[in-house]
């Protein structure tokens, strides 16, 4: 009888232990599921701040912010046609939609023009590339227009870290070149560059 008694208490513990060993295995798990999601939800929160971070553009349209960006923007445009003062257009993507706004040169001697409209964008974010379609040019120099066929800047990255240059023609000057540069992505990542025109050495 005594040695039944010892074998029920065994059994007693035993099922005990495997309960305890099965609760703090289910806690582990618990706690294990909980740091692993919190981690990836931080990370997930980190890239969404970065992103945010990386536009002064909380906008809910590109094109609404293009449109406004000499209101907006006075010092980015202010910079553009110093850095571009032949012109340039500031071209944006987002729901598959080009938008655009041309700034020509103050001067009519040397200016660079196209049907702005004709211009399209194609933006992979999954690849985290870009290729701008860019239209038929027409370079005003003098008396003389040249004009240059459409052109195709891409694909390449939409962070750029540096402008994208293209030389098209040679000029008395020296070499008429495109110059594709990220201005800012809004918060959904879709881009909006600044193509300008220089003529290089």
């Amino acid at each position: 009888m005594s040695r039944k008694m010892d074998w029920s208490l065994l059994v007693l513990i035993g099922a005990v232990l495997v309960a305890l060993g099965t609760y703090l295995y289910n806690k582990q798990t618990s706690l294990n599921n909980k740091e692993r999601y919190g981690n990836l939800k931080q990370g997930q929160d980190e890239t969404k701040e970065k992103i945010v971070n990386e536009s002064d553009w909380v906008v809910s349209s590109i094109k609404d912010a293009i449109a406004n960006m000499d209101r907006d923007e006075p010092k980015v445009i202010a910079s553009l046609r110093k850095k571009f003062p032949m012109g340039f257009v500031v071209l944006g993507h987002e729901d598959g939609v080009t938008s655009f706004k041309p700034y020509l040169a103050d001067s009519d001697s040397i200016q660079v023009n196209a049907v702005w409209s004709e211009a399209t964008m194609d933006v992979d974010k999954i690849q985290g590339q870009v290729t701008l379609m860019l239209p038929a040019i027409t370079y005003k120099e003098g008396l003389s227009n040249i004009s240059v066929g459409k052109l195709q800047m891409g694909p390449m990255p939409i962070k750029m870290p540096k402008p994208k240059r293209l030389s098209l023609i040679r000029t008395p000057g020296g070499a008429l070149t495109v110059v594709a540069e990220l201005l800012e992505r809004n918060v959904n990542g879709d881009p909006v560059f600044a193509v300008g025109f220089e003529v290089a050495p």
